[in-house]
């Protein structure tokens, strides 16, 4: 069943920066480029040191990255993809998306999530809940985030990443986009378990947009699979190879055209 906004709509394409193993101009430069190729958004994973590999290059952190962006590109949406809702409070995680989309002319968005990497709490002196405590963590903060949002005239959107169905009823509530990183038949559940949610709290299901994480896929197998807004790749430090998001750009190029 659809759940998206627009009938045969070509993904728009949004790119994940992974920024451990950083080389400053490497980085520079991909993101330089990532503007000039007009994706639609840049987004930032939110870990705490490196979440895979070792290396003496540096991480760097989603949000002070996110600012940084704010000020050296001009066309794509900024985004975190996701925060976890326990290492920040919420009124000030709310503060924080907005000083941030001020300073980009509008373009944040705000990707929370319920945290799923154990040694990124551990770092932060935190202990990571159970998995339906941080659901019920992630519900209580975003109530809190949306109200200071409002207090704030925010429009920042709200990003919400995950699939299972607990964490589907929180997107059904509060998601302005809905992001997966499931395909094929998962995601049909996962996608028609939202729908039914949708539906329980009285919401139409096609204001949700939905992104997908691209992985391996073939991008024309994936969109003529899912009904889908938005396509995601990840693109890792320190080489940031940008050549898959080359060639998604001109296969957009060219079913625009065509």
């Amino acid at each position: 069943m659809r759940i998206v906004s627009a009938m045969h709509k070509v993904p728009k394409i949004s790119v994940q920066i992974q920024p451990q193993h950083v080389r400053l101009e490497a980085l520079v430069d991909a993101l330089d480029e990532l503007d000039a190729l007009r994706v639609d958004t840049i987004y930032c994973w939110d870990h705490i040191g490196q979440l895979s590999g070792s290396s003496s290059l540096p991480s760097l952190e989603c949000w002070a990255l996110l600012a940084s962006l704010s000020r050296v590109t001009s066309h794509v949406k900024l985004g975190s993809l996701v925060s976890p809702y326990g290492w920040r409070n919420p009124e000030l995680m709310a503060y924080t998306a907005d000083t941030v989309d001020r300073m980009s002319g509008g373009r944040v968005v705000l990707g929370m999530g319920a945290g799923w990497h154990a040694s990124d709490f551990e770092r932060l002196g935190l202990v990571m809940p159970a998995g339906a405590a941080r659901i019920r963590g992630l519900q209580s903060a975003l109530d809190r985030i949306r109200a200071s949002l409002d207090a704030l005239k925010s429009r920042v959107p709200v990003l919400i990443g995950g699939s299972g169905p607990k964490l589907l009823d929180v997107v059904a509530q509060h998601a302005d986009i809905w992001h997966s990183n499931q395909q094929g038949p998962a995601w049909a559940r996962a996608a028609a378990t939202l729908e039914q949610a949708c539906h329980r709290r009285g919401r139409d299901p096609r204001t949700i947009v939905v992104s997908v994480s691209l992985g391996d896929s073939d991008i024309d197998a994936l969109a003529k699979e899912h009904e889908i807004d938005s396509v995601t790749v990840n693109v890792a430090g320190p080489r940031f190879d940008l050549r898959r998001v080359r060639e998604l750009v001109s296969w957009r190029a060219g079913v625009l055209s065509g």
